[in-house]
């Protein structure tokens, strides 16, 4: 599916784009709210200032994808690929980011209040200046992650690994 005939299905109120492919694509600024992209490949992709909120995006590949300042407050990211995602100044209020993979994922800025991130790897991923108050972090793999200046869930990280 081309960017064209999906901008087109989900004005004309599609919602359910499992296993879509569209790494590399440009969807900066657009409204995708409450979008299911579950297993579906946005490697690449822009996704910069876009709305996200309560998408579904669990099992999906988003490796090296811009979100930048991008809303995912209530997005279900389980299971996803961020893998080197730049993901600074996003919004993940009350974001679901069990099991995923955020290895070397940039949040720098980003919000990530109430979010539930247990299970998952975030080796070497930044989280300067983040806001992680009341995040869940259990079992998480920290291995060489970056916490300068953030605000952590009462200052307690559990069963990680790196903690700096």
């Amino acid at each position: 599916m081309d960017v064209h005939e999906f901008l087109q299905e989900y004005n004309q109120g599609r919602r359910d784009f499992h296993a879509v492919d569209l790494a590399t694509v440009n969807l900066t600024g657009l409204d995708l709210s409450e979008i299911d992209l579950t297993e579906a490949n946005l490697s690449k992709a822009d996704l910069s200032g876009t709305n996200l909120r309560k998408a579904i995006l669990q099992s999906t590949n988003l490796t090296q994808a811009k979100l930048l300042s991008s809303d995912l407050t209530q997005a279900n990211l389980n299971e996803a690929n961020l893998n080197d995602a730049k993901l600074s100044k996003a919004c993940l209020r009350g974001a679901w980011i069990r099991n995923a993979y955020l290895l070397g994922a940039n949040f720098t800025e980003a919000s990530l209040v109430q979010a539930d991130l247990s299970y998952s790897n975030l080796s070497y991923a930044n989280f300067r200046y983040a806001d992680l108050y009341l995040a869940t972090l259990y079992a998480v793999n920290l291995r060489g992650a970056i916490f300068q200046d953030a605000v952590m869930p009462n200052g307690d990280v559990f069963r990680g690994e790196g903690k700096r």
